[in-house]
């Protein structure tokens, strides 16, 4: 991760939040979030994190237990203690043997559109 413009967000092992996260630089979380995270850059989850979120992201390296939704406009990453479940998009994923995986995977090479919240 890219540390040298906008910094690196850290939740570490042990640390809950339940809400929106957003960040301009890189995120790293190794505790447990429930809700929606919005990172301009790169997305890192421990493989000690547990997760249930939707996430907007540049891209993102899977390695602990996620439920829910991303959107990654460059690439997927998921390691091999990733056990993931929900929605994935991305033009590029890499799964590294072990991962577990219980998806939908959208492979969309078109740029990525934000989602209106008027109906």
């Amino acid at each position: 991760m890219d540390n040298s413009l906008n910094g690196i967000t850290i939740l570490a092992k042990g640390t809950k939040v339940k809400g929106n996260i957003f960040a301009k630089g890189d995120i790293r979380i190794d505790g447990n979030v429930e809700g929606k995270v919005e990172c301009s850059g790169k997305v890192v989850l421990g493989d000690q994190s547990s997760t249930e979120i939707d996430v907007d992201t540049e891209s993102i390296d899977l390695n602990g237990a996620f439920k829910g939704a991303i959107n990654a406009s460059k690439q997927i990453n998921i390691g091999p203690q990733g056990n993931i479940s929900g929605e994935l998009v991305t033009p590029s994923l890499v799964v590294e043997k072990g991962a577990v995986i219980n998806s939908e995977i959208k492979m969309d090479t078109r740029p990525p559109h934000k989602k209106s919240d008027a109906k």
